[in-house]
């Protein structure tokens, strides 16, 4: 089969291309998911931020929208599978419905996080735009529904696949796949991508070493209930072509922490550093993973950056969101990471439920005090897959139809006011704590709520009100 996989953005501008171009990077799981599906024969096309931007001109304008018509006008594809997160997914649809413009018989297939929790009402409310949802690990479900699609198997003998059954409505084959066999997968190549691209580089790109988080945060998508590990050599080989065939010279560790297992979180890193070459590291972890063995491989990997996640600077409101980390293992790591001359970036997060001004006032002290290069600051929002859409659910504070409010790209417990002033908070720390920008493909909040400069503006003023600012 020919197929195109599709990752859904917003429509971005920025002041020049290069600083567009920086903010862009490879999807890593859609470039997997083409290694596996050419594996079993099949031809594949991805398209990512990194392509949309050089289908539209490679300049200070990146279109989804612009990119897909481009392509679909040279290419007819005999699927489509579509990655949906919570926030993008009125892009997403809006990209499955200009594939199904082309063709009515391309099938599109969906994945991702958003669809794994909610893909009933997904199905039942968008019929003519989506066929079937991947519930779970799409590298293990989506070949064997191809197979299916391809020799005319039946699609309900398939674990992990969501469909409309006729008046039976949406059914789903078996729970999500919560589970993916990591070592048997193949490195990522990015060789179809970079052909494509000016100068067929990818300067910045990011990969992944594992899945699933140790901690259970109840604001985090965590679909991976046990964690999942890469072996190094598999790592070591991405990186390897990431450097000599892409010239990759900045890679983020996008982990959902990395050090949760230190010998392998190790052993990564030191085939990492047996690779040499001038190579600029970053990594995402947590501060109660922040040792001395860890800092001590990263940096000799060229390690440089690590974006690690606070999100208030309130002890209590930790608490409340599951995340028990005291202020003296942060202040602790803190010391760590300095004493190992590396740059940190904090992410933040602003609107939880009963957010204080307090609670706001200790943010801006511990972040005063750890003094980071850059804050990533962003709205809380309720993602399928974490506890607090279950909570909601059941105390009927929330419905899954919620979610079918495309002109609400966050979901969460917040009048549209609040979710404003939440945004202007977001945004004024973000202007008043980012000294360097570590993370240029951090969205900030107008970017995710889609908020003109009117009313980003309008948003900080309110904050400012608020905040005594």
């Amino acid at each position: 089969m020919k197929v195109l996989l599709l990752q859904p953005d917003r429509l971005r501008k920025a002041p020049d291309p290069e600083t567009l171009s920086r903010s862009l990077l490879p999807s890593h799981s859609l470039h997997l998911l083409g290694a596996i599906l050419r594996q079993h024969g099949h031809q594949v096309q991805v398209l990512d931020p990194p392509l949309i931007h050089a289908l539209c001109g490679s300049g200070a304008t990146s279109d989804p929208l612009v990119a897909l018509e481009s392509l679909l006008e040279r290419e007819s594809f005999d699927a489509a599978g579509i990655a949906i997160y919570s926030p993008l997914r009125r892009e997403a649809l809006a990209l499955a419905r200009a594939v199904k413009a082309q063709s009515r018989q391309t099938i599109v297939i969906v994945g991702g996080p958003h669809p794994t929790r909610l893909w009933k009402t997904l199905l039942q409310a968008y019929p003519r735009e989506i066929d079937y949802a991947c519930l779970g690990a799409a590298e293990v479900s989506l070949p064997a529904l191809f197979q299916a699609l391809s020799q005319g198997e039946p699609v309900s003998r398939i674990k992990g696949i969501a469909f409309l059954a006729g008046d039976l409505g949406a059914r789903a084959t078996s729970r999500p796949l919560l589970s993916a066999p990591l070592a048997d997968l193949p490195p990522v190549r990015y060789d179809s991508l970079s052909e494509q691209l000016p100068g067929r580089k990818i300067p910045r790109a990011y990969t992944v070493t594992g899945r699933g988080c140790t901690s259970w945060c109840n604001f985090c998508s965590n679909l991976w209930k046990k964690p999942l590990y890469r072996p190094a050599a598999q790592v070591q080989e991405e990186v390897r072509h990431l450097l000599e065939d892409c010239g990759t010279r900045t890679l983020a560790l996008y982990d959902d922490a990395l050090g949760m297992r230190p010998e392998q979180a190790r052993a990564v890193l030191a085939a990492i550093r047996e690779l040499g070459g001038d190579l600029h590291l970053q990594a995402v972890t947590r501060f109660d993973l922040v040792s001395e063995d860890l800092l001590a491989a990263f940096s000799a990997a060229g390690g440089r950056d690590l974006l690690v996640g606070l999100e208030t600077g309130s002890a209590k409101l930790r608490r409340r969101m599951n995340k028990h980390l005291p202020d003296g293992v942060i202040c602790e790591a803190v010391e760590r990471i300095r004493g190992r001359g590396l740059r940190l970036a904090v992410y933040l997060m602003f609107g939880y439920p009963n957010e204080s001004l307090e609670d706001i006032e200790a943010t801006r002290r511990i972040v005063e005090k750890i003094n980071p290069e850059q804050t990533l600051s962003t709205v809380f929002d309720i993602k399928p897959g974490d506890m607090m859409i279950e909570w909601g659910l059941l105390a009927g504070t929330l419905r899954e139809k919620s979610w079918l409010d495309l002109n609400r790209p966050l979901i969460n417990y917040q009048s549209e006011r609040e979710q404003m002033l939440s945004a202007g908070i977001a945004l004024l720390f973000d202007q008043r704590y980012t000294r360097e920008v570590l993370a240029p493909e951090h969205d900030g909040a107008d970017q995710v709520l889609g908020l003109s400069e009117s009313r980003a503006a309008e948003a900080k003023a309110l904050a400012r009100e608020k905040l005594k600012w």
